[in-house]
């Protein structure tokens, strides 16, 4: 369930151009094995597909055409044990893998909520309830060995009431069932909103991820899961978004003794009619800004964007209206611009930042011999422009969110220098340089009051 969660802009405070750049001994050997290994940024979508009562082939096309890497979805114990006891997959789940796996698409199944039979259907608590749920877990996990590289365990238990110690009892059951089953299964565990007491974004202190993390939590993970919703704090922009996951990340440092890297397994802006939506131009910039910006920040290993489809037809009911498409699933105006920046977001390499003055964004990917600039303004930005300089003209295109490409000229000023303007909107353009490696220090940025 999408919640409305607050956080203090003024609080947490952000830099108007920030894109530069009992401590556990248990936590710090989790922490130095994910630091090991190399990890590839996943952009993935959530889905309500298990159920069967949406187009299964059309949704899937519908990703697979935005270059989605992955999907989440439920698979609710309470449809695999049907009678005490007895486990079975249902058919549609095997269709939705085979089918996302068919299209490149890789799942990440949620292991979650209760059963009738074990404590009155609510959260799996007593020794019996986290037995059957542990034998559900290694159930699901044996039959999709090989098809499904992701799980997460349980889906926002904190923030629907659950203690830390009821769940870090069931990861810790949960967690070997599940690597025994398949071993190579990422496990990811917390699925919770990083907030602290009182439900305050200004800390994760006191909170739910702060609470399992010190109860050794990490000792039983492959990576930690967050949902970092901020849609419902007016003037909630991916900047303010971005500075908040910094602050979360230094506070998860300081809380487990080392880095933690996490996956963002929940985010999005609604585009309801009333309190804490936006419009859906707006959204499809917000996401184009978010997903650029988390690549500046290694410690994110990936985003499922909330969620793929508008849940209903209502525009004044905010769960309604999370989609990148309609109820109908033809696109939104945030689907489009997902497929704009795919290619960057999949396979461009973080290089650095240009600086051309305040609230304006100038981030350097690398993408083999192609270098791509993505370049936006923030909405207060005093710039409408910037002057690109280079010590040479360098063969260049620009695009817009509609992926539609123009090739742009250079300006020769004086006798050793060369300068592109670029016009600034709040929708990222793609600007891409070819031919030979660029050095970012070869590169200038000014403000422009006139494109």
């Amino acid at each position: 369930m999408r919640k409305a969660f607050y956080f203090g802009r003024t609080r947490i405070g952000r830099a108007t151009n920030w894109v530069g750049f009992a401590i556990m001994a248990s936590a710090c050997l989790w922490i130095a094995a994910v630091a090991a290994g190399e990890h590839t940024f996943v952009l993935g979508v959530g889905t309500h597909l298990q159920s069967g009562k949406r187009d299964l082939e059309k949704s899937l096309d519908r990703l697979a055409a935005a270059g989605v890497m992955a999907l989440r979805d439920d698979v609710p114990w309470s449809l695999v044990e049907q009678t005490p006891g007895k486990l079975h997959i249902p058919d549609r789940w095997d269709r939705l893998v085979n089918e996302a796996n068919a299209r490149g698409i890789n799942p990440l199944l949620i292991l979650d909520y209760g059963n009738k039979f074990y404590d009155d259907g609510d959260k799996p608590t007593s020794d019996e309830a986290i037995a059957a749920f542990t034998r559900y877990a290694a159930f699901v996990a044996a039959h999709f060995k090989g098809r499904v590289p992701y799980y997460e365990i349980w889906n926002e238990w904190g923030w629907s009431g659950g203690s830390p110690e009821d769940y870090v009892r069931l990861v810790k059951s949960v967690y070997p069932a599940v690597k025994g089953a398949d071993p190579d299964a990422i496990v990811l565990v917390g699925a919770d909103v990083p907030v602290g007491a009182g439900k305050s974004h200004n800390t994760i202190l006191g909170g739910f991820i702060e609470q399992i993390i010190l109860q050794g939590v990490l000792n039983f993970v492959d990576a930690l899961s967050l949902h970092t919703y901020v849609h419902c704090e007016p003037g909630s922009h991916p900047e303010d978004w971005a500075a908040w996951m910094r602050q979360v990340e230094e506070e998860l440092k300081r809380t487990a003794g080392g880095p933690v890297p996490f996956y963002i397994t929940e985010m999005g802006w609604p585009t309801c009619i009333g309190s804490c939506g936006i419009d859906i131009e707006e959204q499809a910039r917000y996401l184009a800004r978010m997903f650029l910006l988390a690549r500046t920040m290694p410690f994110i290993k990936g985003i499922w964007w909330y969620d793929l489809q508008n849940d209903g037809p209502d525009p004044k009911n905010r769960e309604h209206n999370f989609g990148l498409l309609n109820h109908d699933l033809t696109p939104k105006p945030a689907y489009t611009a997902l497929k704009s920046v795919s290619p960057v977001v999949r396979e461009g390499r973080y290089v650095g930042s240009l600086y051309a003055g305040p609230a304006v964004h100038i981030l350097r990917f690398d993408q083999g011999e192609t270098t791509a600039l993505a370049f936006w303004k923030e909405e207060h930005a005093p710039c409408s422009a910037v002057w690109l300089t280079s010590s040479k003209p360098i063969q260049a295109k620009v695009g817009d969110i509609d992926g539609c490409m123009k090739p742009v000229s250079w300006e020769a000023v004086g006798a050793s220098g060369y300068r592109l303007p670029l016009p600034l909107s709040e929708m990222p353009q793609m600007l891409f340089l070819a031919g030979e490696a660029i050095s970012l220090d070869k590169l200038g940025a000014s403000c422009a009051r006139e494109p």
